[in-house]
């Protein structure tokens, strides 16, 4: 480990992501995979040690890593930095740190952020002119639900993505997180 802490040059386990990190892991070799293995336990205490953990530090990330919320939580990340539109990645925290807070599973929850990125790519490539919930209508629902890349989309993932997507309205409406919202705004 000290090898290739010094092949490396770093002063500090931070200066690297956890994905640099891995990047160092060569296949065959387990005593290096050992090493990387080993500096990614440290630079995740270290990071806990410098961020902290809980709420107040992961809300305003556009990554979540969920570990930092509690030992009950697994070990993954909610990636909101895919959705472009700022004003739907706010809302969509918000939803999902409910969801959480709630008793929501990892699966789901990772599920309902790959639906609101699906969506948000739809918006961004097929209605760019939508930027704010007030504009998503009816005829915006539609479009989206008949475009075919959500066809293509296989079968239980296109249910569970327009689910999803139905239940983020219905808790945007009922939590008041956005009173533009259209009423009639059901995927």
């Amino acid at each position: 480990m000290i090898r290739l802490l010094t092949f490396t040059g770093v002063a500090t386990l931070l200066e690297r992501t956890e994905e640099q990190w891995r990047t160092l892991t060569p296949k065959g070799n387990p005593s290096r995979r050992d090493a990387v293995h080993l500096i990614l336990f440290g630079r995740r205490k270290l990071d806990t040690l410098v961020e902290g953990t809980g709420w107040d530090n992961e809300f305003p990330r556009d990554v979540w890593r969920l570990r930092n919320l509690g030992p009950s939580v697994a070990n993954a990340v909610l990636r909101f930095d895919r959705i472009p539109q700022p004003w739907l990645r706010e809302v969509a925290k918000r939803r999902l740190r409910w969801r959480l807070s709630t008793g929501s599973s990892k699966t789901t929850c990772l599920l309902h952020v790959r639906a609101l990125t699906h969506f948000a790519a739809f918006l961004t490539d097929h209605a760019p002119d939508v930027d704010r919930l007030a504009d998503i209508d009816r005829a915006v629902l539609e479009r989206y639900l008949a475009h075919p890349h959500l066809m293509t989309t296989s079968g239980p993932y296109q249910a569970s993505f327009i689910c999803a997507l139905n239940t983020f309205f219905t808790g945007i409406r009922r939590h008041g997180w956005d009173t533009s919202l259209p009423t009639g705004t059901k995927a």
